[in-house]
């Protein structure tokens, strides 16, 4: 098992492995949380695509922000100010979900490209159902 941190390319400014564990459900929500949906969709479609590869998770991709709580697992949201870099991305992964916030779309691709590693790195660590708690941010 390999013990060391992930290679991350582009390096993020800041990441924080904090040691646990979040187990991906087989099923579950791909939100994107942005007034012109089609903006995140290439992004959302990656990561679903990842999910079903490195996770063996087979996650749908729905738009807005009335979507049951209980399925959301992972959401992309553009949110003015939301973080201090205009390309940036904060990347926050609980046991209840992920949450890729950045204030323009390139951002939130930038933040899925992160995870993407993430779950290609964690699969290698855990299994195939599990990846490891991380904050990122650029």
């Amino acid at each position: 098992m390999n013990t060391t941190e992930p290679l991350l390319l582009p390096v993020p400014k800041q990441i924080t492995l904090d040691g646990g564990e979040t187990i991906l459900p087989h099923a579950g929500l791909i939100v994107i949380d942005c007034p012109e949906a089609h903006t995140l969709a290439f992004a959302a479609r990656q990561l679903q695509q990842t999910l079903r590869e490195h996770a063996g998770v087979e996650w749908e991709i729905v738009a807005g922000k009335f979507v049951p709580p209980d399925q959301t697992r992972v959401v992309l949201s553009i949110v003015p100010g939301g973080v201090p870099h205009e390309q940036g991305y904060a990347l926050t992964i609980t046991p209840e979900r992920i949450d890729v916030v950045a204030c323009q779309p390139v951002g939130v691709l930038y933040g899925t490209q992160t995870l993407r590693q993430l779950l290609r790195w964690a699969r290698s660590e855990t299994g195939p159902s599990e990846v490891k708690g991380a904050r990122s941010e650029t």
